[in-house]
């Protein structure tokens, strides 16, 4: 990789298969000897990777590990082993990849970020479904259905058509709560992505639409290959198409689901990348390394500003809150220290702070603690969500401290930041109320105060920042704020 051009060269693609979604998917937890395996696995890839002299490397883990009993045991013992961190890939992760993967794909020429689309990531355990509205992200959700997991409740082998008619029903019955905010999905575009869907397109090789990096094909054309499969065997499967037996049986439930997201997305047109998650995964890493702009994080914003009209927030009070708590972030850097990403999770909690009242007027900051740590943001990782949503839960009545336990339950340096991000949005509420724009008032960082100077026309109606909130800010800054 490298980091002056940007180019990359693939030195070895090495893969092993490791059954963790049947430990899982029957037992809850992964099998002591499936551990033992995958710590082997790893040290072989580590020895690998020293070879080569790797300084930078990912570790991630799906929806198998993500919902293991004991995946922190597992965690734990890849690192004893190798040194290795493997991270838990969430939901919310994989919505923001395969959006990052559709803009690596899709020509410029078909306008992405102006479509309406429904976006589908098929796995073996779960299946992760976006929705995009105009190019803005609207909602992701993950729904506990995939190829493996379905499979799984099979009785014994069946034929094709006896797997189809056996999982219908089943699969159907899941998608019943996707049915019922099917507004929210409808689109004419659906994307389907996954090790399944990609084998179920080999039956399309010959299509004119199946080309490239992606395979086009209009819901006729799908159909009607649909049609062709079930009246084959598992066998001839596998050998008209050359798709290999595991894959072969995991292609039937692929189809159902696609079925029910054509049916609740009313899609006339359904586009797959033929992109691996393993590529995906690689390309997003080395944007990091190359510091380039995270692109997801417009979608971020979008997602929690509809979000905010969902719980029905006061837009206008809250997009004022955001602006003047961004616009303090900015100013007090130098008093703060916290990293620019530390900007986006205050930005998120001046958007949602009020979402609370939607469920009760009272302790109304507990219950936006709820919502958003609940509500699964693509783009931000579930520690970051927390911080978040404890910046949104002290942002009026009692500041935190030790009786809190969902504060005491972070790290110390995440408490430190979640008291910045608090004090600056108490500010920022307090501005809200009288201002209408970031240049009504004005912030002067001195050495030893911070003088807040609103507008003359503000003076004269009695402008004024709550008594508490100017103290909880002396008190974690050290320094006073000076309203004039």
């Amino acid at each position: 990789c490298n980091q002056k051009t940007k180019e990359t060269e693939i030195l070895e693609d090495l893969s092993v298969s490791v059954p963790l979604g049947s430990d899982v998917f029957r037992h809850g937890k992964i099998s002591e000897s499936s551990i033992r395996m995958l710590c082997g696995i790893f040290s072989n890839y580590k020895k690998k990777l020293d070879e080569y002299g790797v300084k930078n490397c990912r570790a991630i883990a799906t929806s198998a590990v993500r919902e293991a009993g004991n995946a922190d045991i597992l965690i734990e013992r890849i690192r004893h082993a190798t040194g290795l961190t493997l991270t838990i890939f969430e939901g919310a992760d994989e919505a923001r990849l395969d959006y990052l993967t559709l803009v690596d794909v899709m020509p410029s020429s078909f306008n992405l970020y102006k479509k309406t689309a429904l976006i589908a990531d098929i796995g073996t355990g779960a299946c992760q479904i976006s929705s995009y509205k105009g190019g803005s992200f609207c909602f992701t959700e993950t729904v506990k259905l995939g190829t493996l997991r379905v499979l799984d409740q099979m009785p014994g082998v069946m034929s094709a058509e006896g797997i189809r008619r056996f999982l219908t029903p089943v699969i159907d019955k899941t998608f019943t709560e996707m049915r019922q905010i099917s507004p929210e999905v409808r689109s004419p575009l659906l994307f389907a992505m996954g090790s399944s869907v990609r084998a179920l397109m080999q039956i399309f090789a010959d299509r004119p639409g199946n080309k490239g990096q992606i395979c086009k094909l209009s819901r006729k054309d799908y159909e009607a290959g649909m049609a062709e499969l079930l009246s084959l065997s598992l066998e001839n499967i596998t050998d008209r198409y050359g798709i290999p037996q595991a894959l072969a049986e995991a292609v039937i439930p692929c189809s159902i689901i696609i079925d029910n997201l054509f049916r609740i997305s009313g899609a006339t047109t359904l586009i797959v990348p033929k992109v691996t998650m393993k590529e995906a995964l690689l390309r997003d890493f080395m944007q990091v390394l190359f510091h380039s702009e995270d692109i997801f994080a417009r979608q971020t914003e979008a997602m929690v500003q509809r979000t905010a009209e969902k719980y029905r927030s006061d837009k206008d009070y809250t997009r004022r809150t955001a602006l003047f708590a961004d616009k303090l972030f900015i100013q007090l850097q130098n008093l703060h220290g916290c990293p620019k990403r530390a900007a986006l999770l205050l930005r998120i909690a001046a958007w949602l702070h009020k979402t609370g009242l939607f469920i009760n007027n009272q302790s109304y900051h507990k219950h936006s603690y709820y919502i958003i740590n609940s509500t699964e943001i693509p783009g931000i990782s579930q520690e970051e969500r927390t911080i978040a949503a404890l910046t949104a839960r002290f942002h009026r009545k009692s500041p935190p401290d030790k009786y809190n336990a969902e504060f005491m339950a972070i790290t110390k340096e995440n408490q430190s930041t979640v008291r910045k991000l608090a004090a600056l949005l108490r500010i920022a509420c307090g501005l809200a109320e009288t201002c209408r724009s970031v240049t009504q008032f004005r912030i002067d960082p001195e050495p030893d105060r911070v003088v807040l100077t609103p507008a003359p026309e503000l003076r004269m109606t009695g402008f004024a920042i709550p008594e508490q909130d100017v103290e909880f800010f002396r008190q974690v800054f050290a320094v006073p704020l000076l309203v004039k």
